[in-house]
């Protein structure tokens, strides 16, 4: 993981290296000063890190490797999110204020319709769609990196960095509650959602395609499962 995260933050040195030094322009940047200088900066050491983690995420011993690593990862989360918290001023102006409540409002209100929407066309009833949609009421906590290589390379101010902050731990909270109480909120509401079953051509918890034919079904498709289904192949 470490070996991943330094060789993305240096791999434009790396490339600018083997141009300059090697001979290896294969994309006519020793031509180019600009070019070579904006190759230097590479990527995040976050970005190397992250494709770290989906490489190890597809060897076979994953599982292995997540016990392992699951105290890092948790004291890791800690640190993240106190630096969150140290992120925020007290003293929000009304350029941060009304842009947090207008996106806030937004997540929270019309993503979850899109993705009932979604859910519907694709086959799923309007209950399953329901606590899909209320589970994602929050913005990823990657476009907090994604905002902070923008302040960091100054393509954007301070103040957008504390709207994504602020927006963050809003819709982080609010969803932990409405997962909670999802099935409270759905029966309060299920009737004026009742127009999303007729958007599935399906009405079953998820699509399946009516031509084909079902030879096996697996239930627990964990290591045993895994196994049992390439034996099955």
């Amino acid at each position: 993981c470490f070996f991943f995260s330094l060789l993305a933050l240096n791999i434009g040195i790396i490339m600018t290296y083997l141009i300059t030094s090697l001979g290896f322009d294969i994309i006519g940047a020793s031509s180019s000063p600009q070019l070579l200088f904006s190759l230097k900066s590479g990527f995040s050491i976050a970005i190397g890190a992250f494709v770290a983690g989906a490489g190890l995420a597809n060897l076979p011993y994953n599982i292995e490797i997540i016990g392992k690593v699951k105290p890092l990862k948790d004291f890791f989360a800690t640190i993240f999110y106190v630096s969150l918290g140290l992120g925020i001023g007290i003293n929000f102006s009304k350029s941060v204020i009304l842009p947090v409540i207008i996106l806030t409002l937004f997540v929270v209100l019309i993503k979850p319709f899109v993705i009932m929407l979604i859910c519907s066309i694709f086959g799923y009833a309007k209950k399953p769609s329901f606590q899909t949609a209320i589970s994602l009421t929050q913005v990823s906590e990657f476009s907090l990196i994604i905002v902070a290589q923008g302040i960091l390379f100054g393509q954007i101010n301070n103040n957008i960095l504390l709207i994504a902050i602020a927006l963050s731990i809003i819709t982080i909270s609010s969803t932990s509650y409405l997962s909670k109480y999802d099935d409270l909120i759905y029966n309060k509401f299920f009737r004026r959602i009742a127009f999303f079953d007729k958007l599935s051509p399906a009405k079953n918890l998820e699509y399946i395609p009516e031509k084909v034919k079902i030879d096996v079904i697996v239930i627990g498709y964990n290591r045993i499962g895994y196994s049992e289904v390439n034996k099955l192949k």
